[in-house]
């Protein structure tokens, strides 16, 4: 319900504000938010320092990824924050096979990462565990640890 705290609260830096007694104790703050255009979102680009992005390698999720590109710039928040990945590829696709031979042109500043469509993906919000810890062996686990390489050297 963040979205409904943040419509109550006045504050241009609400979200800065809620996490900065966090500022001493803690290095790294996830927020995992849903892929939508809203004040929590511009709260986010406004706040992180890092903002990863999945795009699904289709054209219609491309289509949104420069929507949000496009709302970062309209809120005149800094889009080199901004940084996406494929997630939920399938190379069983022409399209998603196509996408990421061509993810330099397609999906500019992307990171390398491509995390995969596999079941034990899917199985992460049912089991509330990361791949890592329900089959550290999978490609996923590989791919989101090789995600989580290019993640850090950015923060």
């Amino acid at each position: 319900n963040l979205d409904v705290r943040l419509d109550k609260d006045d504050s241009a830096n609400t979200l800065k504000n809620w996490l900065a007694p966090l500022s001493e104790e803690t290095s790294l703050v996830v927020l995992d938010c849903p892929p939508s255009m809203s004040r929590l979102s511009e709260q986010v680009l406004k706040t992180a320092d890092g903002v990863f992005v999945p795009v699904v390698p289709t054209w219609l999720a491309l289509n949104s990824w420069q929507q949000l590109q496009a709302f970062a710039k309209d809120k005149k928040l800094k889009p080199g924050r901004l940084h996406p990945f494929f997630s939920i590829v399938d190379r069983r696709k022409h399209l998603h096979r196509e996408m990421v031979i061509h993810r330099k042109q397609r999906l500019e500043n992307g990171l390398n990462a491509l995390i995969p469509n596999a079941s034990v993906v899917e199985k992460m919000g049912e089991s509330g565990q990361p791949v890592e810890l329900m089959d550290r062996s999978s490609a996923a686990a590989d791919a989101y640890r090789r995600l989580w390489k290019e993640i850090r050297k950015l923060i």
